[in-house]
């Protein structure tokens, strides 16, 4: 039998950034919350702007230089077996997002910007009830062929700044440019 990848296989790519907000003001009491900014907000609202409520991202540009899938890509991805029901209850959930629903596979495939941590730097893990003086959170960005690390961040950095959020930093905590295998490969 000959030996061959199944489908494209996208690799590697990925973007992780960390846009965080700290305020000059010590910490204070929450009944505040009216007075004294809150980085927490800044940067739930910042993150909003990023994303629709639906899986695209709001991000000028984000998707211009990704490859599609080939339609030889999506006819080998529909045949394969469909993971969602074991996946629904492996996760306890009802339901996957809508593109997975329709075909896991391809949506897999997909370039996509995910949250993955938001916190106020409070190490003790017990709440507080006061206002933090920073904020940070961690987006995971899977990228796909033809999609620079560097330049989405870019896009991401400026579409922060547009959307008035130039007071929110981005820092690059890692970057590695997307690969792929052609199915035609031996």
């Amino acid at each position: 039998a000959t030996r061959r990848p199944l489908l494209r296989r996208r690799l590697g790519g990925g973007l992780t950034v960390r846009p965080a907000r700290d305020v000059a003001t010590p910490e204070c009491q929450g009944a505040m919350g009216e007075s004294v900014p809150n980085p927490l907000w800044r940067i739930v609202h910042a993150l909003t702007c990023l994303k629709n409520t639906d899986p695209g991202s709001r991000v000028e540009g984000f998707y211009d230089d990704g490859v599609p899938l080939s339609a030889e890509d999506v006819r080998l991805l529909s045949e394969a077996p469909n993971p969602i029901d074991g996946l629904r209850r492996e996760l306890a959930l009802k339901t996957l997002l809508p593109q997975a629903e329709d075909n896991f596979h391809v949506a897999r495939t997909m370039p996509t910007c995910n949250v993955t941590l938001i916190t106020d730097g409070n190490a003790s893990g017990m709440p507080r009830f006061s206002i933090p003086t920073d904020a940070r959170a961690v987006l995971r960005i899977n990228l796909v062929p033809n999609q620079e690390p560097d330049d989405i961040a870019k896009k991401v950095r400026n579409h922060l700044d547009r959307h008035g959020f130039a007071d929110v930093a981005l820092q690059v905590l890692s970057a590695t440019p997307p690969s792929m295998t052609d199915v035609r490969h031996p």
